[in-house]
């Protein structure tokens, strides 16, 4: 018998979400490159304490 042990580091699945932002804050965030919703989404993890 085979037996496969998983390990889950963190059980998340992402939602679409739509937010009001200042078209500053949005431009600052978009000037570095790509994956601006990526660094978005881990300062608000960081904010919320997740």
């Amino acid at each position: 018998m085979l037996v496969v042990f998983v390990q889950a580091t963190r059980l998340s699945y992402r939602i679409e979400a739509r937010s009001r932002l200042d078209s500053d804050v949005v431009a600052c965030f978009r000037a570095g490159g790509p994956g601006c919703q990526s660094r978005i989404n881990e300062i608000l993890r960081k904010a919320a304490g997740l």
